[in-house]
This record gives structure tokens, C-alpha cells and sequence, in this order.
């Protein structure tokens, strides 16, 4: 039986949207996906990204945004 890959770290994105919505918008997403795909490469969980604005903010995590983005590493 093989070992399962131990996580290296852990990181949470956070951005600021200048128009005040904190929305995310497809390229927010996109984005997320990619670094999502680099964080299995470098074994980092990607806890969330936080958008903010305006007063405002969106997590990702909590919209379920970051769980579509997520996968886990390849073994």
C-alpha cells in the first residue's frame, strides 16, 4: 500500500473587486481553478478565496464556489 501524499501548506487568496462588488466573477473562478490545479502539483490546500468591496465580502468556501475548484491530488 502506498503512502498518501501529505499536504506542504496551506493558502487563502484574497482580492479586492475596486467597482464594490464582491461577486466573483468567471475570472475569479477560472483563476481559482488553475491555482487549484497548480496547489495539486505543490501538495498546498487552498482554503479559500475572499473577495472584497465596498464594505463587502464573498468567500468562496462558503458559496461552495472553492468545492467545484477543488480535487483531490493526483497519487
Amino acid at each position: 500500500m502506498r503512502n498518501q501524499p501529505q499536504l506542504q501548506g496551506e493558502l487563502r487568496l484574497i482580492h479586492n473587486h475596486p467597482s464594490g462588488d464582491p461577486t466573483p466573477s468567471e475570472e475569479d473562478i477560472e483563476i481559482t481553478q488553475r491555482i487549484v490545479e497548480v496547489r495539486n502539483l505543490m501538495m498546498i490546500e487552498v482554503l479559500d478565496h475572499i473577495i472584497t468591496g465596498d464594505g463587502k465580502y464573498c468567500r468562496m468556501a462558503e458559496q461552495g464556489l472553492l468545492n467545484k475548484c477543488q480535487s483531490e491530488p493526483e497519487k
